[in-house]
């Protein structure tokens, strides 16, 4: 065999093997165009208050927060604004107190993210915000502090602005 024969079978060997590896690699990824999604989810929500996104999977119970059985949106940007995970943990129970407090039950309570409003004053932070229940109702909430190891939530009617809960 010539040199130049060996060369162009040297050339289609390396051109049908490069074929065949785009193929694999288009064969994976026309499989995979969402690789989270998963069967075995029948419903998505996007919560418009806080950004998350809730997945419904039948058969199994909704994760609560902290075993409640109440499901809390938004806590993570509270997080993102300063709040301790102790006071992520109390502010936690005191929703969950509130909820099954209520008449019919609170199943999901959402922070609308971008009504929160921080202010200091005298080294007294208040965080103050629109929380949604059970994706219908809206209600007004505040947060006070002093220090890392302290919280009080209040709770008020948007149409009054009458406390309704106070921790």
């Amino acid at each position: 065999m010539s040199d130049s024969r060996k060369k162009i079978i040297i050339i289609i060997t390396i051109v049908a093997l490069f074929m065949i590896l785009i193929g694999i690699i288009f064969a994976i990824n026309s499989g995979n165009t969402n690789s989270t999604k998963d069967p075995s989810i029948t419903n998505v929500y996007v919560d418009p208050g806080s950004g998350e996104t809730v997945y419904s999977t039948p058969n199994k119970t909704p994760e609560k927060a902290g075993g409640s059985s109440v499901v809390i949106l938004g806590l993570s940007k509270l997080l993102d604004i300063g709040l301790t995970s102790n006071q992520i943990t109390k502010l936690r129970t005191y929703f969950s107190d509130y909820a099954s407090a209520q008449k019919p039950s609170i199943t999901e309570i959402s922070i609308t993210v971008a009504s929160i409003k921080r202010t200091i004053n005298n080294g007294e932070v208040t965080l103050d915000f629109i929380i949604t229940i059970n994706r219908g109702s809206t209600m007004n909430a505040k947060i006070i502090y002093n220090n890392i190891n302290d919280l009080n939530l209040k709770i008020y009617k948007v149409t009054d602005n009458s406390l309704v809960y106070s921790s």
